[in-house]
């Protein structure tokens, strides 16, 4: 077991390292470049063990020339499970915030094979108004990234502030080809994306993965019951899946 001390440490000198890397065979051994920047479990661990809930997502519940966004993509790994998934025909949608992220997500996106979907990068925040806004880039992985006023203790605070550009979800359907299925990792900010995006939610009823903290369950359990959605624990392994009364920490949202 790595101590936290141990941890820190590593990350804190291995922050600019990137390492090319690739996905399951189920998603075609798709390349994507990795950074313990990101996470030390990109470094070390095998993909069929990072993030299982995720991808078993991908594999169930996106089907072939689907458009795909993937909010808070991060290194993107969920963004490229879903191109190989979706295929030629497809289109897949990164949006993230971090400048040092959105260049790793380009070098990956430009070394997919033919037979997966562009990957078109982003940069830019998703969350409940248009503007600018403070983002703070975590002391710790920068898959912790948040937003001024969210953030959660496994951040360890911000190393840094910086000014980033968000949208909504309306501005997004406005001006981007309509989702069939949206992921959602905003670290603590995704009632005000939710709420700023009842509209178009209820209107295309994409189907929706999305991280939802603890103390944000029962606002997300009642935002996505009004848009006519059912909820699933995306860690649920049963089939048929049963439905949830309440928002898990990996929710699937799928209109009744």
């Amino acid at each position: 077991m790595i101590s936290t001390i141990m941890r820190s440490s590593i990350e804190r000198l291995t922050r600019n390292w990137t390492i090319k890397r690739k996905l399951p065979q189920s998603f075609n051994s798709a390349p994507i470049y990795v950074s313990p920047s990101a996470g030390l479990s990109y470094l070390c661990k095998s993909f069929e063990k990072i993030d299982q809930d995720l991808l078993r997502f991908c594999k169930n519940h996106i089907k072939p020339d689907k458009v795909v966004w993937d909010i808070g993509a991060n290194i993107g790994l969920f963004s490229v499970a879903a191109a190989n998934v979706v295929g030629a025909e497809g289109k897949v949608f990164a949006f993230e915030p971090d400048p040092w992220l959105v260049q790793l997500l380009r070098k990956t996106a430009i070394i997919q094979p033919k037979s997966a979907a562009g990957i078109d990068v982003i940069p830019l925040g998703v969350a409940g108004t248009c503007g600018l806004r403070q983002f703070g880039l975590a002391n710790r992985s920068r898959a912790t990234n948040f937003l001024e006023g969210y953030g959660q203790s496994n951040s360890g605070g911000a190393r840094e502030w910086t000014t980033i550009y968000c949208i909504d979800l309306e501005w997004a359907y406005q001006n981007l080809p309509p989702a069939d299925v949206i992921k959602i990792d905003v670290e603590g900010a995704e009632i005000e994306l939710l709420e700023a995006g009842r509209a178009a939610l209820t209107k295309w009823q994409p189907i929706v993965y999305v991280e939802v903290s603890r103390l944000h369950r029962k606002q997300a359990t009642d935002l996505l019951h009004g848009m006519g959605y059912t909820l699933y624990d995306g860690s649920d392994q049963t089939s048929p899946p049963v439905p949830v009364a309440e928002a898990t920490f990996n929710t699937i949202a799928i209109a009744k």
